[in-house]
């Protein structure tokens, strides 16, 4: 995978990362990073820009799931990512990162040997939904994390 695919991948993986880790509210006026537990189901979707204009912008897609400790953890995850229709797995094999008190938050992800650098998030509906973006140059890219069991 070259160089530019490696980044849209870590921007996904990074912002399910944040969207898992930015989770739950009590009343939605205040979160914690203990709230913060559970299976997610993680979709993205956006595009990447391959520096061509508007011919190289290719659509990019994630779909998969991510475990979150309630400790701060991102213990482990899948995600199947599709830039321009090339397709590809990703394990997520860690990651750590920051619930504010007023639902926002950061993440840091890993992928094997790659890491997401910090991706912000937004806390919704107790923590039931969490949205975030990839911070990466070249991709516009939003996704949700919707919480799925509590182990």
């Amino acid at each position: 995978m070259n160089c530019f695919g490696r980044h849209l991948l870590t921007g996904f993986c990074g912002i399910i990362g944040m969207l898992a880790l930015s989770l739950t509210a009590q009343a939605q006026d205040r979160c914690s990073t203990a709230m913060a537990r559970g299976t997610y189901a993680v979709a993205c979707r956006g595009d990447a820009d391959l520096g061509m204009g508007d011919a190289g912008l290719l659509p990019a897609v994630a779909l998969g799931t991510v475990f979150i400790d309630g400790e701060g953890n991102v213990l482990s995850g899948t995600l199947n990512v599709s830039v321009g229709g090339v397709s590809s797995t990703i394990a997520v094999t860690g990651g750590s990162g920051v619930v504010n008190p007023d639902c926002t938050g950061e993440v840091d992800l890993v992928f094997g040997d790659i890491a997401s650098g910090r991706v912000p998030g937004v806390i919704l509906n107790q923590g039931a939904t969490i949205q975030a973006f990839a911070p990466i140059p070249g991709v516009t890219a939003i996704c949700t994390l919707t919480r799925i069991s509590l182990d």
